[in-house]
């Protein structure tokens, strides 16, 4: 009896400072981290082994963003905890494939990739604003802000990018 209670505060403990040992949030955090990790070394280990071409490859991360944002936020729309990693994870996965898209196999523009990631970025703020989660809009803001920063561009403009981040941020604002 004494080793429950002792068991049971530490996991209220670790609960209260947002750390959740084997409970379903942390372990679901923990899948779409390996889910990921799996999309980016298919990517690679079909590229070694050259099994797809590079548009398969990303009509492949393409889709498997989509299923993974469908099934987030059907989730997330009821409470699920699962959802809003789910969904997340899709997000993530769109910048996955539009950075490799565009910086190892050169199949996209600069703007076509610039724009894909500026629409993941905002798909993950619209969710966020639709189903209340703000693990979704951190998401897609940190997704937004990074996206000039892993692309390569071919003529880099200072204000343009000022421009940019300022919108980012008043639009995550408001």
């Amino acid at each position: 009896w004494g080793q429950e209670r002792e068991l049971d505060a530490a996991l209220g403990l670790l609960e209260r400072v947002g750390i959740y040992p084997l409970r379903g949030v942390f372990l679901a955090r923990m899948g779409i981290v390996l889910l990921l990790l799996s999309v980016a070394y298919f990517f690679k280990y079909s590229i070694d082994q050259g099994w797809l071409t590079p548009a398969i490859r990303l009509a492949i991360g393409v889709a498997v963003g989509i299923s993974l944002v469908v099934m987030g936020f059907k989730g997330a729309s009821k409470g699920e905890p699962l959802g809003t990693v789910l969904a997340g994870g899709g997000i993530a996965t769109f910048f996955i494939t539009g950075y490799t898209g565009h910086q190892w196999y050169s199949l996209v523009s600069y703007p076509v990739a610039f724009g894909f990631l500026v629409v993941a970025s905002a798909l993950g703020i619209f969710l966020s604003l639709r189903s209340g989660l703000q693990a979704l809009a951190l998401v897609g803001l940190v997704g937004a802000l990074a996206t000039p920063l892993i692309l390569t561009s071919p003529n880099p403009d200072v204000a343009g990018l000022a421009f940019y981040v300022s919108l980012v941020v008043a639009s995550v604002g408001v």
